[in-house]
């Protein structure tokens, strides 16, 4: 569960480590919108590995990455 070499964040079912199971379900995989998985959260529930439905400020991937962005979108 660590970031690329490169500092650019990796999508969020590899972080995750995601089965392929619940990537089938996930919205923002299906789109391969690893990094930007927040513009889905409200689809089909949420995150189907962490179930969050009511947002992200509880997912620890979104907390790394985008830090700045939890004031503003909550």
């Amino acid at each position: 569960m660590s970031q690329s070499n490169t500092n650019v964040p990796q999508n969020c079912w590899e972080f995750m480590e995601c089965p392929i199971t619940v990537k089938e379900k996930c919205p923002a995989y299906k789109n391969n919108a690893g990094i930007v998985c927040w513009f889905f959260w409200t689809a089909k529930g949420g995150c189907p590995i962490l179930r969050i439905g009511e947002g992200c400020n509880n997912c620890h991937w979104f907390k790394k990455n985008n830090p700045d962005k939890i004031e503003e979108m909550f």
